[in-house]
């Protein structure tokens, strides 16, 4: 009786494991890579610059290369090395930045293009070559956060400290600021430039505000946008709240202290 048994409880293990289906992915069309279409766009491309001066085994290698970035790899790769030649950049050097982004998806690209050009071209912030292409790759294919609030927030952060009566920063200096407080913007949802521009002018030029100098401005604004957009909010409300009569009543230096207390509680302890 027990090896019938035996033998029953076997033979379910067996038919059992034999009924489970092998799961498989089936790749689609646009799963796979046209490897070969990236590979020979790359080539013509490159071999047909002949300005850029490439011997023959360089214009394989990187095209053998690129077309390890899966479809649409070569495009992306071409309009950053363009981008950057066009605007001064040596074409080895340019190579080598254009490959960062053959795994990237065309918006990063896009990203990439537009801040190195607010950053080198003369008619915006200047600098020179190699701190617009570190800044460039910070705010692309670096950036962790919302892709779309990067670009976003650079552009109004550069436009405000270049533009507004407010700032007149130095052209490096604006730069540095510009993207320190949008790599800030990518822990958070939305973007923050805004946010920091709104600290930035209570506590320099606002009647109710601390009405500091610039230079403290700007050190206290950047260590309240840490803590996002909220914590500007936060910040304001405290200090108001902190210097009025029917409030606290608190002078301003101590009213000012308890706020950036208040703003730094914004984003939860872990």
């Amino acid at each position: 009786m027990k090896l019938v048994i035996f033998f029953l409880l076997y033979l379910s293990v067996v038919v059992g494991h034999a009924s489970v289906k092998t799961e498989l992915h089936l790749f689609s069309n646009d799963d796979q890579c046209l490897s070969t279409r990236e590979y020979i766009t790359t080539y013509k491309f490159l071999k047909d610059k002949k300005e850029y001066g490439l011997k023959e085994q360089e214009l394989q290698k990187t095209a053998d290369t690129v077309s390890q970035g899966c479809s649409g790899s070569s495009q992306r790769f071409i309009n950053v090395l363009k981008t950057l030649v066009k605007l001064g950049v040596d074409t080895r050097s340019s190579i080598e930045y254009a490959i960062n982004f053959i795994h990237k998806s065309d918006a990063y690209t896009e990203v990439f293009i537009e801040v190195f050009k607010r950053s080198y071209d003369p008619v915006y912030l200047n600098l020179d070559a190699l701190t617009s292409l570190k800044m460039s790759l910070r705010l692309s294919k670096d950036y962790k956060g919302k892709l779309e609030n990067s670009l976003s927030d650079f552009k109004e952060l550069v436009d405000f400290c270049l533009d507004d009566d407010s700032m007149k920063l130095s052209v490096p200096k604006c730069g540095q600021i510009a993207m320190n407080i949008t790599a800030l913007g990518e822990k958070f949802e939305e973007p923050i430039a805004d946010a920091f521009i709104n600290a930035f002018k209570f506590i320099q030029e606002d009647k109710e505000g601390p009405q500091l100098v610039k230079s403290k401005a700007l050190a206290i604004s950047q260590k309240i946008i840490t803590n996002g957009p909220i914590a500007v909010d936060n910040f304001k409300k405290f200090y108001l709240f902190a210097t009025s009569k029917k409030g606290l009543g608190k002078t301003a230096k101590d009213a000012l202290s308890q706020a950036l207390i208040l703003a730094e509680r914004t984003l939860p302890k872990k």
